[in-house]
């Protein structure tokens, strides 16, 4: 591996790699790949999606928008495999080309520091403590500062500890967001008493590592795990520390020395499909009432920067997210049990701005088997830079969804059937593992009903042998395949409201449909990876912070707005949040 590989990713080098373990044994046959570009390029996409805040049936409202790229920022903490390829004919003739991790099994958040100040000294300030952000615009938009954007070579790459971090222009934002996060904890610590043993630099390092973990377990995965599947797998692990076993049904602790490949391959990308077609930053008056962008636009180019989010260079000053309520909630406002109401969204406030000004959350969309239209056909700039097997191969620039199931085929991934037993979980019927297709839309009685297609028959495709990333989004779904089934074939009709999971007729929570979240799988290999590593880690928050310990910025449940308004950044307050009454 060359220097630039190298570079910027928090660790040494090719000799510090370690293969991905192993929950379960390996599949013994390979996955058709023909069978999976099916599935990839004719089941999983969803088209005509629009760029805009406005309302939308496919909005998982258990999961705002800023979560699915908080996620990413997590997921470049943990995993940086720069050897696999995608074609196992090619994987055998390299066996130096398997599945290897460059990055540290922890929550250390060495994305954004490196190896730290000793080692990367261009990228701190001359205290040795404080990270450099980039000073390029003596003339920046009003309301945007000068060190909007991250530190950047004379080339217009960004210096930082995950050169993947500077991919688009939201996660981009939320490297940026902890950089301010951590340097506000250095001046807060400056001139005070600092704990045994520790630099200015490491101290605060400490503080910001420990809240960052608090937020994963009180915050993050409450969003994306169904509750009973979390309960039952915080019962069973309980407060356990270091190299405590007891209650892991997956991820033992001789597995901890790496991530398991079906947490790397497969569950973990369930945030794929939570992906919009686009987003809005912000509502700059004069600017086409603010930026709202698609992802990326097919054939991006790099003289393009500011017609999309896609990354790596310069964030146009366009670009700044004006206020982090559009992304992220505030309080316990939208947690899974709460609600809005929403009767206010779906009539009063128009597409936009959120309308009359107001900033509108987005949402993820649902954690389903289909992908919006545009990760159907990626930019050179996006795409996995990993060989095609040529019986796949396609004149568009390739799929997301088809990337992720060669790469389960590559990595041997068990089908998530075998999960399931191998956890005493109750198994999908084929019924309920389909496709969402939307064949017609009507209008009736002024609501909007969106018409499923032949759902029950993708489950059959498999038969039993389920690709463990599909099964995974599919058991997320299935919730909205139950009550479709309850409908009967003949009337398979879901309104708007539905889909959202609230009644028209009174704005009451109609059901769990308005939010997926990963199930008996998929949560419990997200659930258990999660907790192991964090009870695994000596220098965790698990083991080493004081009983008493709270993060910096005061007592209560660890959230993403609180780290985000204690390092300076806007985010508008969102509406009380009422507890949702069982029916």
């Amino acid at each position: 591996m060359d220097n630039e590989s190298n570079e910027g990713h928090g660790e040494i080098g090719r000799r510090d790699q370690k293969s991905f373990t192993r929950l379960i044994e390996e599949k013994g046959t390979e996955y058709d790949p023909a069978k999976l570009a099916a599935i990839a390029t004719q089941m999983m996409l969803r088209s005509g999606d629009t760029v805009d805040d406005g309302p939308d049936a496919e909005e998982n409202l258990f999961v705002p928008a800023g979560y699915t790229y908080f996620g990413q920022f997590v997921d470049h903490d943990l995993t940086l495999d720069v050897t696999s390829t995608l074609n196992p004919e090619d994987a055998s003739q390299n066996p130096d080309r398997v599945p290897t991790n460059l990055r540290t099994p922890r929550f250390d958040l060495d994305c954004l520091y490196g190896t730290g100040p000793g080692d990367r000294p261009y990228m701190y300030a001359a205290d040795g403590a404080t990270l450099l952000l980039g000073d390029k615009s003596p003339y920046p938009p009003n309301g945007v500062p000068p060190d909007y954007d991250l530190l950047r070579s004379s080339n217009g790459r960004a210096i930082i500890g995950d050169k993947r971090n500077d991919e688009n222009s939201i996660v981009n934002q939320i490297q940026h967001a902890f950089i301010l996060f951590h340097n506000k904890v250095v001046r807060e610590l400056k001139g005070k008493p600092l704990p045994s043993g520790l630099s200015l630099f490491e101290a605060a390092q400490q503080q910001v590592r420990w809240a960052y973990q608090r937020i994963l377990t009180e915050d993050f995965l409450p969003r994306i795990i169904n509750a009973e599947v979390l309960a039952a797998l915080k019962a069973d692990v309980g407060n356990n520390k270091l190299e405590n076993d007891n209650g892991y049904k997956l991820y033992k602790k001789e597995l901890r020395t790496n991530l398991p490949r079906e947490f790397v391959a497969a569950a973990y990308r369930y945030g794929h499909s939570g992906v919009r077609t686009g987003y809005r930053l912000n509502g700059v008056a004069g600017k086409n009432n603010g930026t709202a962008l698609p992802i990326f636009i097919s054939g991006h180019s790099a003289n393009m920067p500011a017609m999309s989010l896609v990354g790596f260079d310069p964030l146009p000053p366009e670009h700044v997210i004006d206020d982090w309520g559009r992304f992220f909630p505030t309080g316990d406002a939208l947690l899974p049990g709460t609600r809005r109401v929403h009767n206010d969204d779906m009539t009063n406030v128009s597409k936009g701005d959120g309308g009359e000004g107001k900033v509108r959350m987005q949402y993820a969309y649902k954690i389903d088997t289909t992908l919006v239209d545009p990760l159907a056909d990626l930019p050179p700039s996006v795409a996995d830079n990993h060989e095609i097997p040529v019986e796949v191969r396609k004149a568009r620039g390739p799929s997301l969804a088809l990337l992720n199931l060669l790469r389960g085929r590559v990595y041997r991934l068990p089908s998530g059937e075998k999960v399931a037993d191998a956890i005493g979980a109750v198994k999908l019927e084929p019924h309920e593992i389909g496709v969402r297709k939307t064949t017609s839309k009507d209008t009736v009685n002024g609501f909007e009903y969106v018409r499923f297609a032949d759902l029950d028959t993708v489950g059959n495709y498999f038969d039993g042998d389920t690709p463990l990333w599909f099964y995974v989004l599919a058991e997320a779904q299935a919730p909205l395949m139950r009550l479709w089934e309850s409908r009967g074939r003949d009337k398979a009709m879901l309104t708007e409201e539905e889909f959202l999971g609230f009644d028209p007729k009174d704005g009451r929570a109609a059901g769990i449909c308005g939010g997926t979240q990963l199930g008996a799988v998929g949560g419990r290999i997200v659930g258990e990876v999660f907790y192991g590593l964090l009870q695994s880690d000596p220098d965790s928050v698990v083991n080493s912070a004081p009983a008493d310990w709270h993060p910096i910025w005061g007592e209560g449940r660890a959230s993403v707005d609180k780290l985000l308004r204690y390092a300076g950044l806007t985010i508008a307050e969102q509406p009380v949040a009422e507890k949702i009454e069982p029916a």
